[in-house]
């Protein structure tokens, strides 16, 4: 996945999701391996809202359907 950088108009920054690393275990790599985009504080912001998804999975990206 490839994301504009807000702080630096122009440039860009890729999200690597590597092989052989099921979903969405694979996001978090990839998160965790991009220097360019996130700090380590942010990065350690992130994990209070993606931990639901982490461990209860599709049932639990299936319930936030609704709210959006």
């Amino acid at each position: 996945m490839t994301f504009a950088m807000q702080e630096l108009p122009g440039q860009f920054t890729s999200f690597e999701f590597p092989d052989g690393i099921p979903a969405p275990f694979n996001m978090a790599a990839a998160i965790l391996s991009n220097t360019e985009m996130l700090t380590l504080e942010e990065k350690i912001k992130m994990v209070p809202a993606l931990l639901p998804m982490l461990l209860e999975g599709q049932p639990f990206i299936d319930a936030q359907d609704e709210l959006s």
